[in-house]
């Protein structure tokens, strides 16, 4: 008579041994050329609804360029690594590279994933000053990066001390452009055509230096220097 009484609490510990099952992801990263990175800075993301971050969990790839996230909960992760310190830009998806996330799902059935990252070719720099074309002082400004095949921008800030320095992916045609408030927008062009704005393509470890020297704007109707293009 006492049966049903056991079966429930075995029933029971069934759930509740489903409920707090974990997983985890494993994996090596990889450069271009297929050599293990040591030191790369691994990133985990446990999304909801394929959008909202829940959690983000960090790691660094060991000497054979492996990583472990461990105790997981069950989901969908998005996992992406970079080393900036050596040019590798991160393997995220980007407004420059158009790249899809790197998704892996820890489900009842497969919670344990193994995996592998693959850096691009080493990143190029692009550094320099901006500043008043008539006194040659540096100006704040915003730098405004987009991609060719227009799947978005980006942009950064200077604070008008210090020389920027921004890393960049190669072999990938990259719009350049710099405002400033009060100053007429800039973009880098065709010395010979300065109306007509020219990608930038750098070689992996190229380093583009450049001075951006802006001029003060009289026109009423010039737009207000924010986040965008230009």
């Amino acid at each position: 008579m006492r049966f049903p009484f056991l079966l429930a609490i075995v029933g029971l510990l069934t759930v509740c041994a489903s409920a707090q099952r974990e997983g985890s992801i494993s994996g090596t990263v990889y450069d271009n050329e297929g050599i293990p990175v040591a030191d790369a800075h691994v990133s985990a993301e446990l999304m909801q609804g394929g959008e909202k971050i829940l959690t983000v969990l960090t790691t660094n790839t060991n000497e054979l360029g492996g990583f472990l996230f461990s105790h997981l909960n069950l989901g969908e992760y998005r996992v992406a690594a970079e080393k900036q310190e050596a040019g590798y830009l991160s393997t995220a998806p980007d407004i420059l590279t158009c790249k899809p996330p790197l998704t892996i799902v820890l489900s009842e059935q497969s919670p344990i994933a193994d995996t592998s990252v693959r850096f691009m070719p080493k990143g190029a720099t692009i550094t320099g000053w901006v500043k008043n074309s008539n006194t040659g002082k540096t100006i704040p400004a915003h730098l405004s990066l987009s991609s060719i095949t227009e799947c978005g921008w980006s942009t950064t800030g200077t604070s008008g001390q210090f020389k920027f320095r921004l890393l960049v992916p190669a072999n990938t045609p990259i719009k350049f452009g710099a405002c400033a408030e009060g100053y007429k927008s800039w973009f880098h062009a065709d010395s010979s055509n300065p109306s007509q704005p020219l990608a930038l393509e750098l070689r992996p470890g190229a380093l583009f230096e450049i001075e951006i020297r802006l001029e003060h704007s009289l026109e009423q109707g010039e737009p207000i220097c924010s986040a965008g293009r230009y």
